[in-house]
């Protein structure tokens, strides 16, 4: 009886222990593959008992185009640095060639190639955002870090879409083969579980995207733009590699001075574009008939701060579009003032295959897309009411808050974000490069979500 009775005790003892420990045990959640584990990244002991990193870099290389040899080399120079044991560097590459589709983990002189074993084929369409989801969801499963960065590099047309891919495109079908805006916003908030994981920084090494309507439509998912309102004519190549062997070494930088650090680390140029009959036109007194002339910078957005200008934007559209007829004519005056961007592109389809060699002259460009702050600094300055000057300045001060580092050339009056503008209803919608749009400029979020396409159709009278 009393062999029972211990017996008894030390089956209760050994129960709850048992319950204990299950208990514990709860306590320790395994992360699923879409889930991110962010720890304190001070702590970089941590890191490497969770194999943990502190930073995972993604580039996107949709390069079946023009940037194809740019990013070759690129990636050769990425070699000699490698990922280490707080960072990942890890690249989709899709190039000119057939066959050519490749995803790598990038270690110190050696490229792994890691396609296979997620299913990548030898060649994709890499204008496609289900091309760009799958890698971004494939590498942060399996690539877990404190931050994630995305390099995005391929040309680039703003609001109107990114990442063409020459392979299957012509002149007539160009719509169906770059990723839209809305196509980039579903893909983003499919990547960081709609903006609860959000990605630090996204850079779009292209032209012309450092646009407020990009801006908006990444916000939710992204903390920091790097971007250029220019036209990337020299095909500069961002980050310099140098940045990323300076990340490594120093895996605890604070995001915004990774910002910073790649903005500062392109130099930003003038460059002319030469024709053989614009040399002739250079000479006379007349601009509009000179060659086309690009100034390039780059620049870091705070993208939390976005919904701050787009607040103080809508308070200054709603106040023009109420005061039109009023204030039409310094309204025009502000916008044949303005810095535009576009020019390395002409406005008439016609012209496409002889502008950039021949016929590259200011009256043809493009230039639908101006400078926001650069705008509203020349109507603050044009319209005398005191109301619209206070709207100015708040509106003026809320984009200086958001452009946290910008590198461009003195007198550039470039500050940073971009808006579209057609100088004439005739231009309303017209695409940048070929004959149709993917989107129009009415259906992208932005336009959905402010009054600055009604301001559009009433100034242009459309």
């Amino acid at each position: 009886m009393l062999n029972k009775t211990i017996f008894m005790y030390i089956f209760c003892i050994f129960s709850v222990l048992l319950l204990i420990s299950n208990l514990l045990g709860s306590s320790i959640v395994l992360k699923s593959k879409n889930e991110s584990l962010f720890l304190d990244s001070s702590d970089l002991d941590k890191l490497s008992y969770y194999n943990l990193k502190n930073w995972t870099i993604m580039y996107y290389m949709a390069v079946n185009n023009k940037y194809s040899n740019k990013t070759y080399e690129y990636l050769e120079k990425l070699t000699k640095i490698g990922s280490n044991d707080y960072i990942n560097i890890v690249v989709f590459r899709d190039g000119k060639g057939k066959s050519d589709t490749n995803v790598y983990y990038v270690e110190k002189n050696n490229l792994i190639d890691i396609g296979a074993s997620y299913g990548w084929p030898n060649e994709v369409d890499s204008s496609s955002p289900e091309v760009l989801k799958k890698f971004c969801n494939d590498i942060i499963a399996d690539y877990k870090a404190n931050h994630y960065a995305l390099f995005i590099m391929s040309p680039g047309f703003g609001w109107q879409g990114l990442c063409p891919d020459f392979q299957n495109f012509s002149y007539f079908n160009f719509n169906k083969y770059m990723v839209d805006m809305e196509e980039l916003k579903c893909a983003l908030q499919n990547i960081t579980f709609n903006g609860t994981r959000k990605i630090d920084i996204i850079s779009f090494n292209m032209c012309l995207t450092s646009m407020i309507e990009v801006a908006y439509e990444i916000s939710t998912y992204v903390n920091y733009m790097i971007a250029s309102e220019a036209d990337n004519a020299p095909m500069f190549v961002w980050p310099n590699e140098k940045i990323i062997e300076k990340l490594l070494i120093n895996p605890n930088i604070e995001t915004e001075q990774i910002v910073n650090d790649v903005v500062d680390s392109i130099s930003p140029v003038y460059y002319k574009m030469h024709s053989p009959f614009g040399i002739f036109l250079n000479n006379l007194p007349f601009p509009m008939l000179h060659t086309v002339a690009i100034r390039t910078s780059l620049v870091g957005i705070d993208l939390n701060k976005i919904q701050q200008i787009t607040k103080s934007l809508e308070e200054f559209t709603i106040y023009l579009i109420n005061n039109i007829h009023k204030y039409k004519s310094f309204i025009r005056e502000s916008r044949n003032l303005v810095r535009t961007f576009g020019g390395w592109d002409s406005r008439y389809h016609i012209l496409v295959p002889y502008y950039e060699h021949l016929l590259a002259l200011n009256i043809f460009a493009y230039d639908d897309y101006v400078d926001l702050y650069d705008f509203i600094r020349l109507i603050n300055i044009t319209i005398d009411d005191s109301y619209l000057k206070n709207k100015c300045i708040k509106l003026m001060n809320d984009i200086k808050n958001a452009t946290i580092q910008i590198n461009k050339l003195d007198g550039d009056h470039s500050y940073g974000l971009s808006i579209y503008f057609p100088r004439h209803r005739r231009f309303f919608n017209k695409p940048l490069y070929g004959l149709k749009l993917s989107l129009p400029y009415e259906k992208i979020s932005f336009s959905k979500n402010t009054a600055w396409d009604k301001f559009l159709n009433k100034y242009l009278e459309i």
